[in-house]
Order: structure tokens, then C-alpha cells, then sequence
């Protein structure tokens, strides 16, 4: 079974939402409330003297990021699909004023012409600036993604995958809804992460998972038609 640091397991419990907790010397999680499937959170990842927002879009921990930046401006914010962008506390563009100008990255198919989002297709050299490799996995939402720190091998799944439930242990991964014209196109997404890359399985709902059976056990559950999320 895969397992998130044990030290770190009661301090994420702990934190109420809006609160943040460093998890690793080099990733912090903003802890966020039950939306549609577990609790969860956000992150910030920091590497090379760069910082890597993924999904920190909600006001509720608009005073931690704000804190947890100290007046550093972000190299991108990454966000993970749609639904995040309607959870916003403003606009793509005000989200980038917020951030000091940092870019609002995310799947063109998820974009919705809004203003101030950056599709990801076109913008890869900020991707490459910042080592993350993105990896279309439709099925949520149509441009749902999944973010991949190279040099870490952090995983950012957003809601392609739920993680374990922090109240109740016996329940593992579980996936969101998705459709029959999707399923197809969701596997080739989840075929298409490295296997060997990923170090660490970090989604929007449920706990996160660190350990080399991690992916394995998320890609499982993420191809299982019978592990929908049902809570």
C-alpha cells in the first residue's frame, strides 16, 4: 500500500482549510475543503530558486500562498482543469496580477477563451524553464492534465485521480466521473505518464501518495471502470 510520509500525516489533518504544511523541504500543500470528492489541497513546489504554483487558485488560501511567496513572484501558476477556474477567487487575469504577473497555464481544450489563461501547447518553454512535463488525460473535464516535476518526479493529477481518504483508511484511489466517449481517450492519457518517472502521486482531493508503488496503485484504479468516486 502506499504510504505518505508518516510524520507528515497529522499535521495535514490537522491544518484547517486555508492553512499550509511543508511536506518535503521543497513542497508545501495549501490545505483546501471538501468540494465535490474528499478534502484535499493545492501546492507549491519550489526548485532552482523558481516556484511552481499548481492549483492554488482559492481565496481561502489566498493568505497562506501570499505568505508562503513573501513577495516572490512565481515562475507559473499550473492549473489542472476547468472546474478550477470557475473555484477561483477572480479572474485568469487577476489571478496573475495577484502572482506578480506569473503566467496562468493550463490545457487548451479546458480553456474556455477566458482571458488571461495560457493554453499549454503554445507555451512550452516556460514549461521547459521550469522542468514539468504535462500529460493530457481527458475524461473530468476534456482538457483535465496531469503535471510532472522531472527532477522530483512529483506527479500533480488534479482530479484525474482521488487520493486515499484521510478519515477513512480503508478507502484507496478512486477516480472522477467519466464518460463512455472519454474512457478510451483517459487511458491513453494514463498510458502516456512515465512509469519510472514518478516518484510521487500529488492530487487536488484525498491524500497524497509518495513511494514507488504510488503511480502504480493510482494508474490502477485511475483504468478501473468500477473505482468511481461515489463519496
Amino acid at each position: 500500500m502506499s504510504t505518505i510520509l508518516p510524520s507528515f500525516i497529522a499535521d495535514i489533518r490537522a491544518a484547517r482549510p486555508g492553512e499550509s504544511v511543508a511536506i518535503q523541504d521543497n513542497l508545501t500543500l495549501f490545505r483546501v475543503p471538501k468540494q465535490r470528492f474528499r478534502n484535499g489541497q493545492t501546492y507549491a513546489l519550489t526548485h532552482e530558486n523558481k516556484i511552481i504554483l499548481v492549483d492554488t487558485v482559492h481565496s481561502i488560501t489566498r493568505d497562506a500562498v501570499d505568505r508562503f511567496l513573501n513577495g516572490r513572484t512565481p515562475a507559473a501558476l499550473l492549473i489542472t482543469h476547468s472546474d478550477l477556474v470557475g473555484q477561483a477567487l477572480g479572474s485568469p487575469a487577476e489571478l496573475s496580477d495577484w502572482l506578480g504577473g506569473a503566467p496562468v497555464l493550463i490545457h487548451s481544450y479546458d480553456s474556455m477563451n477566458r482571458t488571461g489563461l495560457h493554453p499549454l501547447e503554445s507555451n512550452t518553454p516556460i514549461l521547459e524553464d521550469i522542468h514539468v512535463a504535462y500529460h493530457h488525460v481527458p475524461g473530468h473535464t476534456p482538457g483535465s492534465t496531469a503535471y510532472l516535476h522531472l527532477p522530483t518526479g512529483y506527479l500533480f493529477t488534479g482530479d484525474i485521480i482521488v487520493g486515499n481518504n484521510y478519515e477513512k483508511p480503508h478507502q484507496h484511489f478512486t477516480h472522477a466521473p467519466i464518460s463512455d466517449a472519454n474512457w478510451a481517450l483517459n487511458k491513453v492519457g494514463w498510458e502516456s505518464i512515465p512509469v519510472a518517472g514518478v516518484k510521487a502521486v500529488l492530487p487536488l482531493h484525498g491524500q497524497p501518495s509518495f513511494g514507488p508503488q504510488a503511480f502504480a496503485e493510482a494508474k490502477m484504479a485511475g483504468l478501473d471502470r468500477m473505482r468511481l468516486m461515489r463519496e
